[in-house]
């Protein structure tokens, strides 16, 4: 079985293709702010270097959102993809609870205003995040949902035969993703189709 890997950087696309464990095909790429181009441009070229399948395009394109800064990198090249296929992209945001870093009063929210006042906000912020210009050249469809993100992105992305999710990539402690994982590390050991990480 062959696995491919796209990690695309502030400046660099990286790629591999491994078949039977062993890297058949690598490359590594500046990209000039074209990250979907170079994306596209590596995927081809596995395609006819690697003996990959070719692709036929996308047309269901998920984006994860937090609203961190890899997020929003994520996002500039899912909305690049999904103009150039003319897929439909998927925005999600799952709301887990309190934000730790949330400096903001809650003492005088019940737990059910304060839950209503974050989707309000989420939803708010998904709207935003894609301009009017994009949203003429491609569908957009904001989902909020509850619970552990890695488990809602493999859901949506299941549920609405996605073939391809773009998300953001934290930089975190070797010894936290050890021991805790992270959303990016399940969604791509699990997920039915390629992901593609963004870091910041």
């Amino acid at each position: 079985m062959k696995l491919v890997g796209v990690d695309v950087g502030s400046t660099t696309v990286k790629a591999a293709v491994v078949d039977e464990g062993r890297v058949t095909w690598q490359d590594y790429q500046r990209h000039n702010t074209r990250q979907a181009e170079k994306v596209l441009e590596f995927l081809g070229r596995m395609e006819a270097e690697a003996g990959l399948t070719p692709h036929a395009g996308f047309k269901s394109i998920l984006c994860p959102l937090d609203f961190a800064d890899p997020a929003a990198k994520a996002l500039q090249l899912a909305v690049s993809l999904a103009r150039e296929n003319s897929a439909r992209l998927l925005l999600l945001h799952v709301v887990e609870g309190w934000a730790e870093d949330d400096a903001r009063d809650h003492s005088h929210w019940t737990v059910p205003e304060y839950r209503r006042f974050l989707e309000k906000e989420a939803k708010d912020r998904l709207q935003a995040a894609v301009g009017p210009a994009d949203r003429s050249a491609c569908a957009v469809e904001e989902v909020l949902a509850a619970g552990k993100p890695y488990v809602e992105i493999l859901r949506l992305a299941a549920e609405r035969a996605s073939d391809l999710i773009v998300m953001g990539v934290h930089g975190r402690s070797p010894l936290d993703v050890m021991l805790f994982g992270s959303a990016a590390q399940h969604v791509v050991r699990v997920a039915d189709c390629p992901v593609i990480t963004v870091r910041s």
